[in-house]
């Protein structure tokens, strides 16, 4: 049993080896024009493999992670796996922190997820959506069941996730969590009310709105704006390549 599995790690870590030599192949051929020898007709197809294939090196990645930050057999110098993760690679301390956040949640419970996103059968995104999503329609639930709750959630989401697309799948999320915290919903949108802002912060010539407003309010100021969009369209204020431009878009 001790030679099998010794036996398995080490041929995981030559593929993971061989891996790391072709990609700095693939990236050495780019940077020499590559893409423009490639026949137009398959570079399509290569572009989903190499976003397939980057989608489950991550996935594999994500669990070398989990097992990292579970153990604290972190490199010498390092006590955080985060800042590990910043250093040793480079990402953000933001994107280093989202890391760690799902390899924790892929490896303390969405089995289901963690297998279909190995498999290549969802992508990095829809994992992030499916391992937020869910707990923020539970967040109102006791502790103690949401466990035997995801995994019922789960059940139905990752089947649906490999045939419809990111926002199809948070708008299923959306309706589950509708049906199991009805309340809640109200309670948030009350205090999304409450908390509507809205700023016009000067940046050089002009001016960056930021804030946010609920359906309501985002409807009247829509209305407010497309009214005037639609004399500027008929006084001819703009011209025929701003309203090409525009479109139907306010």
């Amino acid at each position: 049993m001790t030679t099998s599995t010794t036996s398995i790690g080490a041929d995981f870590a030559a593929i993971v080896a061989r891996m790391e030599g072709e990609a700095a192949a693939l990236s050495r051929m780019a940077a020499d024009g590559a893409w423009n020898q490639v026949p137009v007709a398959v570079t399509a197809d290569l572009v989903v493999s190499l976003l397939k294939t980057g989608d489950a090196l991550s996935a594999v990645a994500s669990g070398g992670v989990g097992v990292l930050h579970t153990s604290g057999a972190l490199p010498e110098g390092h006590v955080s796996t985060k800042r590990w993760l910043e250093v040793a690679t480079g990402m953000s301390a933001r994107s280093a922190g989202v890391k760690v956040a799902r390899s924790m949640s892929l490896r303390e419970g969405f089995a289901r997820t963690r297998m279909a996103w190995l498999s290549g059968k969802i992508s990095d995104d829809m994992v992030r959506v499916i391992t937020t999503g869910i707990p923020l329609a539970l967040q109102r639930l006791n502790v103690a069941e949401q466990p035997a709750v995801i995994d019922q959630i789960e059940t139905q989401i990752v089947p649906y996730a490999m045939d419809h697309s990111i926002a199809q799948v948070q708008t299923k999320l959306k309706q589950l969590r509708l049906t199991i915290d009805p309340d809640g919903i109200d309670e948030r949108s009350l205090a999304a009310y409450d908390d509507q802002q809205l700023h016009l912060v000067p940046v050089g010539d002009g001016y960056e709105v930021r804030g946010y407003l609920t359906k309501e309010s985002a409807a009247v100021l829509l209305t407010v704006l497309e009214q005037k969009i639609d004399g500027w369209f008929h006084d001819g204020s703009l011209t025929p390549e701003q309203q090409l431009v525009c479109g139907d878009d306010v």
